[in-house]
Formats: C-alpha cells, sequence, structure tokens
C-alpha cells in the first residue's frame, strides 16, 4: 500500500517537476509575447529595435512573456530558457533574456557570460527594480520593456547613471547617523566648551596666582642679597 500511495504521489508531481519549456519559435523572434500582454503594433516596434540593436552590437537582447513558469524559480527558468532557445550568438554568450510570468508576478533578466563586463549583476538587478517591475505593476507593459531594454543600451554602452544597490545598503538607515550627529552637536559639544572654559577660568586665577608668588620671590632676593652685599 506504502509504495501504491508513493507511486500516486509521483504521478501527480510529475507534472510540476517536469514544466514544460516552450519551444524557440521558427522562425526565431526577439518579441516572444506569449501572454498577450501587448499589442501587435507595440511587440512589431519593440522588434525593430532590438533588431537594430543587434544588427549594431551583435548582442542578441530577446523579451519573453509567460502566463507561469510554475513551481520553478524565476531566476533557474530564465537561465534555462536562454540556454535552450540559444540566445546571443555562439560562442560569444551575448545573450540578454527579459522574462516575465504574469501571472506569477514574477520577472528576471538574465544575461550571459560574455556580457558580464558589459552588463554587472547589480545594475542589471537595478534595471529591472527601476524600470521592469514598477511599469509592469502599474500595467504599463509596452513601456516596460521599452524603458528596460533602453537602460540596457545605455548601460552596454557605459552610459547608465548612478550606482548600484547591493544587498548590505539596502539594509542601512540614516536614522542612527542622525541621532549619534544629535548627540554629538547638543551633548558632547557643550560639555567640551563648557570644560574648556572651566579649565580657562581655573588656569587664568592659577596664573595670576604663579605670577604674583614669582614676582614676590624675586622681590624677596633682591631684598636679601641687598642685605647681604651691605
Amino acid at each position: 500500500m506504502k509504495i501504491n500511495y508513493i507511486i500516486l504521489l509521483l504521478f501527480f508531481t510529475f507534472p510540476v517537476l517536469a514544466q514544460d519549456f516552450p519551444p524557440r519559435p521558427n522562425p526565431p523572434k526577439l518579441v516572444n509575447d506569449m501572454a498577450e500582454m501587448l499589442s501587435a503594433s507595440e511587440e512589431n516596434a519593440l522588434q525593430l529595435k532590438l533588431l537594430g540593436y543587434e544588427d549594431t552590437t551583435s548582442t542578441q537582447i530577446a523579451i519573453v512573456t509567460l502566463n507561469s513558469i510554475g513551481q520553478y524559480d524565476v531566476s533557474d527558468y530564465a537561465i534555462r530558457l536562454a540556454q535552450q532557445w540559444g540566445i546571443g550568438q555562439k560562442g560569444k554568450d551575448n545573450g540578454v533574456l527579459i522574462l516575465v510570468s504574469l501571472d506569477d508576478r514574477k520577472q528576471f533578466i538574465a544575461t550571459g557570460y560574455g556580457l558580464e563586463g558589459a552588463l554587472p549583476d547589480a545594475y542589471v538587478a537595478r534595471i529591472r527594480d527601476e524600470f521592469l517591475r514598477p511599469n509592469l505593476k502599474s500595467g504599463q507593459y509596452y513601456q516596460a520593456f521599452d524603458q528596460t531594454t533602453s537602460a540596457i543600451f545605455n548601460l552596454a554602452a557605459g552610459e547608465f547613471k548612478g550606482e548600484p544597490i547591493s544587498k548590505n545598503q539596502k539594509g542601512i538607515s540614516i536614522a542612527p547617523f542622525i541621532v549619534l550627529a544629535f548627540i554629538f552637536f547638543f551633548v558632547i559639544l557643550p560639555m567640551i566648551s563648557r570644560g574648556k572654559r572651566v579649565r580657562q577660568s581655573h588656569f587664568g586665577s592659577g596664573g595670576m596666582g604663579w605670577l604674583t608668588t614669582l614676582l614676590l620671590m624675586n622681590t624677596m632676593g633682591r631684598g636679601g642679597r641687598s642685605s647681604g652685599s651691605s
């Protein structure tokens, strides 16, 4: 009985584990809107844009939209799909895949190893977070892909401005620094200032005391020598 239960479990879970990847379109296209997120004119405009970029740079950027990728991790799915479709020139590994899973609300930008220098992962992730995700969330699908591809063009050309946001930086808050600055300027500095005034006043009174003592000793010394000489 236990074996039968295991077989049934495998039977029902196998379709999830064996989630099919869509076959590569024939003829190949750079914009593959399987989730029907774009109009025909929008899809054509993006196709022409990416074809022009490929002709100029040899870097191939593909857009794929799906309704769902099942239980797959989106980054793993994107990388495997890019490998299966052979995105990028053979031997150069210079392909980029912009993947969007509509119903899962997942998106990822996978880059080939040949583009590691031109498209660092941290910058690509920032492009995703600044252009792809916000536009998708607001339903501006064409703008999402248009702005994302333009940002990738600029990044590859060295024209993308700003610094990448690392994981460590995301967790840093400026609140502690504000508190420390407040303590320094309004607590520590006044204490130091008061301390200086106290030391100065003590030095002043002490200094006059020593000066008076020295004058008296000098006078007494002269007086002693006079009496001795006489």
